[in-house]
């Protein structure tokens, strides 16, 4: 889990533990690097690192550490009765006081920046249990926050801290920190994607709740004020009552951002597919039929908007699944919709 999915709560509660962060896995499982925990009171707080016997080892592993850092590196079994389905794991445990006055107000920026629009990183020092927890939260322009002793006197170069926020991946990295070199665990914050819902009916308001789910920070976007009541949709979706046509003339979409169209009507469909084409969305995707799809193809070939929608272009939407009912409808869009998200960014 990043820290986009559990830091508000721990913010709020402000416990003393253990976080444990991925560092590298080697072999397959469910854990990937930057996928954190959080382990206070003799339990499991928040987050995961893929369950199983390697979580049971690290919780054991946290239930030990009393302060600074520990790299761990444990498999997936404990004995050689079977072989480890997960492959090896290196994690990184460090001991926090979430109610330190030291650490709180960086930790508020974090939470408060993150889901959010802009790109961030997030850096942590890998230096062993003789220092105090150091981390940096930084964006395209360089520092934004920091927690620890010497991290105010870290350098990021701007050429490196530009292949930072382009990597989409999480990683070991040397930097120069204290006029000599150190290893930093770099985890890119805000990658997770901006879902606009173009509709607010019942497919449209059970994808919210799946997205939401699975980190997406979900818009969406209809006139209808009967359909966009607050109890309807999670806590942290953003409703824009409003037509599609004023929501891109308002809304820049970016590389980084996801549309779905399932609106009212096939014009209200047919124009926001167009203006959604004029957009650099990483992915479009559109409710209907394939003979809905195959009209609007035909009216958009006619004013040059087809071609800009190639390869974005998901229709009709959603992995196949042979159902109607609209909790499974959405199961089919938001599996493809993490399909798209895991795929490598293309650069043109």
């Amino acid at each position: 889990m990043t820290p986009e999915l559990f830091l508000k709560e721990l913010c709020e509660t402000k416990p003393s533990g253990v976080m444990a962060t991925v560092l590298s896995v080697n072999g397959h499982g469910p854990a990937n690097p930057g996928d954190k925990l959080f382990w206070t009171a003799g339990k499991l707080a928040a987050g995961t690192v893929g369950g199983g016997s390697n979580e049971q080892q690290v919780l054991e592993a946290c239930a030990k550490l009393t302060a600074g850092q520990q790299i761990l590196t444990i498999g997936s079994s404990r004995s050689a009765t079977f072989p480890p389905c997960g492959g090896a794991l290196q994690i990184l445990l460090e001991a926090i006081d979430f109610s330190d006055p030291a650490g709180e107000s960086f930790w508020k920026t974090v939470q408060q920046l993150i889901p959010g629009p802009a790109p961030h990183i997030f850096l942590t020092l890998i230096a062993g249990s003789e220092i105090h927890p150091c981390h940096v939260l930084a964006d395209e322009t360089g520092m934004v926050a920091n927690f620890g002793k010497g991290c105010r006197e870290m350098k990021i170069p701007p050429a490196l801290l530009q292949q930072f926020m382009e990597n989409e991946q999480s990683g070991l990295q040397e930097i120069d920190c204290h006029s000599s070199q150190h290893s930093f665990f770099i985890q890119p914050l805000n990658r997770r994607g901006r879902l606009f819902l173009i509709g607010a009916g019942h497919v449209a308001r059970e994808v919210a709740w799946l997205a939401d789910r699975t980190g997406f920070q979900v818009t969406l976007i209809d006139p209808r004020r009967e359909l966009m009541g607050e109890e309807r949709f999670p806590a942290g979706c953003n409703l824009y009552l409003n037509d599609a046509a004023q929501f891109f003339a308002d809304k820049t979409i970016g590389p980084r951002d996801y549309l779905v169209i399932a609106g009212p009507d096939h014009a209200a469909d047919l124009m926001a597919l167009g203006q959604a084409g004029k957009t650099s969305a990483r992915y479009i995707g559109v409710m209907g039929s394939g003979k809905k799809i195959g009209s609007f193809e035909k009216a958009l070939r006619k004013k040059d908007l087809w071609q800009a929608l190639e390869g974005r272009l998901h229709a009709p939407i959603g992995i196949p699944i042979p159902s109607k009912s609209p909790a499974e409808v959405a199961v089919s869009i938001v599996a493809e919709l993490i399909q798209v998200r895991n795929k490598p960014v293309i650069k043109q």
